[in-house]
Parts: C-alpha cells; sequence; structure tokens
C-alpha cells in the first residue's frame, strides 16, 4: 500500500509550510494530497449525528465525499493553521470536523476519561502545525488543543501525542526536523 500525508491549509504561509512537508514526503516516498481550505470550502458541521447514525462513515453533507475517501486511507493527516484565539482558522476546523464519521457514536474509557471509539481498525495518524498566534496563551492554548484532538483521534500508540505539533517560528529546519521522524517511523 501506499504511504499518503494529506496536508490542509488556509493560508499563503500555511501553504509554504505544505510545500516544504510535500518536499521532506516525496522524498521518503509518501504519495502527497493537498488541500487548499481556501478554495476547497466544506460547510461547518450541522452537528445532526447523520455521519454516525443514518450515512455510517460518512457525513450527510454532500460537499465532502469524494475529500474524505481520498483521505481515510492516508497515514498521516496534517492541519495547518493560523492560530486563531488558541485554535484553528475556521476553514481548516470545518475540514477537522469532517473527520468525526471515523468515530462510532459509543464511548469508551482511556486513561480514566471517555473517548469515543474508532470505527475502523485503522485511521490517519493527526499532526498539526500552527502559526502566528497573537499571544503565548494563545499558543498554550492551541498545544492542548491539538493534544486532546489527538487523544480523541486514537491515534497510534507509537506516536508521541505529546509530540504531534509544532508551532512554526519561520524556520524551515525546524519543520523538517520535526516532521522526518514521523515520516520515517514504520
Amino acid at each position: 500500500m501506499t504511504k499518503k500525508i494529506a496536508l490542509i491549509f488556509d493560508t499563503d504561509k500555511g501553504e509554504h509550510i505544505a510545500n516544504i512537508t510535500s518536499s521532506v514526503a516525496k522524498n521518503l516516498n509518501y504519495e502527497v494530497l493537498t488541500f487548499d481550505a481556501r478554495t476547497h470550502v466544506l460547510k461547518a458541521c450541522t452537528g445532526c449525528f447523520n455521519c454516525w447514525v443514518k450515512t455510517p462513515g460518512f457525513c450527510s453533507q454532500k460537499d465532502s465525499h469524494p475529500y474524505l475517501k481520498q483521505i481515510f486511507d492516508s497515514k498521516y493527516i496534517m492541519y495547518i493553521s493560523k492560530i486563531t484565539f488558541g485554535g484553528f482558522s475556521s476553514n481548516v476546523k470545518a475540514h477537522m470536523e469532517r473527520m468525526e464519521p471515523l468515530s462510532h457514536p459509543f464511548f469508551t474509557k482511556r486513561n480514566g476519561e471517555m473517548h469515543h471509539i474508532s470505527r475502523y481498525k485503522s485511521k490517519p495518524h493527526f499532526l498539526s502545525v500552527g502559526f502566528d498566534a497573537f499571544s503565548q496563551k494563545a499558543e498554550d492554548t492551541f498545544l492542548e488543543l491539538t493534544k486532546r484532538n489527538c487523544i480523541n483521534c486514537s491515534i497510534n500508540k507509537k506516536t508521541n501525542v505529546t509530540n504531534n505539533t509544532l508551532i512554526y517560528k519561520d524556520s524551515d529546519e525546524n519543520l523538517t526536523s520535526w516532521i522526518k521522524p514521523f515520516l520515517e517511523a514504520e
């Protein structure tokens, strides 16, 4: 099976980060899928939960079916976003919300916390890169948010969940040295 990484971004700086990551990934024989959320716009999640009960595994909003089929078999999904009030930009967040169908509506207890059960045996590993936060508090909030997202997404236990996020400070070398170990791991 071909190794794949999906890169989702919505700014010029995000596109630059995606291009650097793409270059590293291609050198390691990954197929790279890129989605510019500025042009690949998805409607916000309506919270209808049809993805759990009426159309299991897929969002009932038809704007995302081809998109989801392309990335569900990726090894990694990297969300690249300007840090907005400690979270992801609205366009990138809309793409993240479309991952909800990867979970069942049922819960399990992991490490004393309630989390959704994964719908599939394997699913993409969650990685994120944030940049241009307006404060240290916003960066800290982003790091905690992405750590919690990673736990919720049942990321493979081999991956260090405390290191699934990079705060990009305009250093392509730091980006490369951060992403390369993920892509080399098998």
